[in-house]
């Protein structure tokens, strides 16, 4: 299966990062050679705008069987989105969202809406009920289903170590991807720049298997 990453966010990292072991993935942003190498990625990387019409050309993304939109502005993946299935005709284009009152114009223009909220919100639920005793720093693991798939749900709290570090900077978290912080009763959802504090509990999800 031939699958196109837009964006190089910590999401749209790991999610190539797994995606590659088995299908030829395409990961596209300005810094998307730089991101593969890096993290070395067995991706074909493509430099540029993931809202340029001509980058998602040279991209193949006109043959992809699955685009995904991940980059860390909702408006850019809804608009990359709407790009991939209308402009090329792409049949299953999936797109990170953040703000779930935007998550119904995702649907509109029929494109597969991920909502980092909704994941947090379901993971909190299932973690209210969980009792099992988990290691030191971890608080709690919940399965959920949603879209007709299981994700697994961890929530760690914050080791001296992390304090005052940013998101986009941790990146020890168990293979999952963090979708969210709980602070004092508040729940914030992913920012790559949102400073973590020791009173904070980080929640990461990952597709369970």
């Amino acid at each position: 299966m031939q699958i196109v990453v837009l964006g190089t966010s910590t999401n749209a990292i790991i999610l190539a990062g797994r995606l590659c072991k088995t299908h030829d993935v395409i990961l596209v942003d300005v810094d998307a050679s730089e991101k593969a190498a890096y993290h070395k990625l067995d991706v074909q990387p493509v430099d540029g705008v993931i809202i340029d019409t001509s980058i998602l050309e040279e991209a193949g993304v006109r043959d992809a069987d699955v685009v995904c939109a991940l980059s860390e502005r909702e408006n850019t993946n809804l608009v990359a989105a709407q790009i991939a299935r209308n402009i090329f005709g792409v049949k299953k284009v999936i797109a990170c969202t953040y703000d779930t009152e935007e998550f119904q114009m995702f649907e509109n223009v029929g494109v597969y809406p991920i909502s980092a909220t909704d994941l947090t919100v379901d993971a909190f639920i299932s973690a209210i009920h969980e009792s099992k005793a988990e290691p030191e720093n971890r608080i709690g693991v919940s399965l959920v289903n949603l879209f007709g798939d299981k994700f697994k749900f961890k929530m760690f709290k914050v080791e001296e170590s992390l304090e005052g570090v940013k998101l986009k900077n941790i990146a020890d978290t168990e293979g999952g991807i963090i979708v969210g912080v709980m602070r004092d009763g508040s729940l914030h959802n992913y920012d790559p720049s949102f400073k973590v504090e020791l009173r904070d509990k980080i929640i990461v999800a990952e597709v369970y298997e």
